[in-house]
């Protein structure tokens, strides 16, 4: 990507967001796009949604947190989220109008744990992969599973 493209003010090709939720439960993805008209990339058809996008920021305090603010004027997603038992799954890749095959910026995974929703939004928390959790190291270092550790 060009630097000047990157940094100018207004530009002849803009940047469009592709947006996939998915999940176990969901029989096909649910496509969004912010392009201002329905987008079709390799053969899926990203559906027009208006919807903001903060992305998480890494922070020493916390885990990072992002937002996502779907505008709720499509009530498919909220029939088909209020469906849904455990986390979603977010694909968001940045593109150009003019070659949306071809991605710029991303894929960026985030998990979704968190949706609200009332009569004019849907607000999601996006979250990185959920490591905070996990033990570290995961193994047990003991004779029984290393018998190499003692002598």
């Amino acid at each position: 990507m060009n630097r000047s493209k990157a940094y100018a003010t207004e530009q002849d090709d803009p940047w469009i967001a592709l947006l996939v939720f998915s999940h176990p439960d969901l029989p096909d993805p649910l496509r969004y796009t912010d392009a201002g008209q329905d987008v079709i990339v390799g053969g899926n058809v990203y559906v027009y949604e208006p919807f903001k996008v903060r992305l998480p920021e890494e922070s020493d305090d916390a885990p990072p947190v992002g937002q996502l603010s779907l505008d709720n004027v499509n009530q498919i997603t909220i029939a088909a989220l209020r469906t849904l038992e455990g986390p979603l799954t977010l694909d968001l890749r940045i593109v150009l109008a003019s070659a949306p095959g071809a991605v710029e910026r991303g894929p960026y995974e985030y998990e979704i744990r968190s949706v609200r929703w009332d009569k004019q939004a849907v607000d999601m928390d996006l979250t990185l992969e959920p490591t905070y959790g996990e033990t570290v190291p995961t193994d047990i270092y003991s004779p029984a599973y290393f018998p190499g550790l003692t002598r």
